[in-house]
């Protein structure tokens, strides 16, 4: 059985925070990129995280519920129980209710390891990675991601 090289890619990168729209950040794995937002979308939930995939890379959600799952330390990324899309709220906020695997709750934060999948075209194999996050409802912080 072939081993699997470990990619792992530190970051520092905060968005977010309150205003009349989400701000964006675009990360570029070497073969795909994936799109963060986080903020106050005008007219709509007080507070939101989200993420998106493409063609070429997915995010992962929790079964049928379209929310970004929230994977933690040395839990296996796979798609046995998810299953992946371009899209996903890890989080939402709209005044009184808080919903999402990455809704702080009565925390001040949520971190954790977003997932995400993608086929290797030179193997058509595919296989899986994470970014490390941390959102506290108002600021999205992306520590760095890894895949293999």
């Amino acid at each position: 059985m072939a081993e699997a090289e470990i990619v792992y890619e530190s970051l520092a990168l905060t968005i977010g925070g309150p205003g009349t729209s989400p701000s964006y950040a675009f990360i570029d794995v070497g073969f795909a990129s994936i799109a963060f937002a986080a903020g106050d979308p005008a007219g709509e939930a007080e507070n939101f995280m989200g993420a998106f995939g493409n063609e070429e890379i997915a995010v992962i959600v929790g079964g049928s519920s379209g929310y970004l799952r929230n994977f933690s330390s040395g839990e296996e990324i796979n798609l046995a129980t998810n299953k992946p899309a371009f899209s996903g709220v890890g989080s939402s906020f709209d005044g009184s209710l808080s919903q999402g695997a990455w809704a702080p709750g009565n925390e001040e934060s949520v971190s954790g390891y977003m997932g995400f999948a993608y086929i290797e075209p030179s193997e058509n194999d595919l296989n899986y990675g994470w970014f490390s996050l941390t959102w506290d409802g108002s600021f999205l912080t992306i520590d760095g991601y890894a895949y293999e």
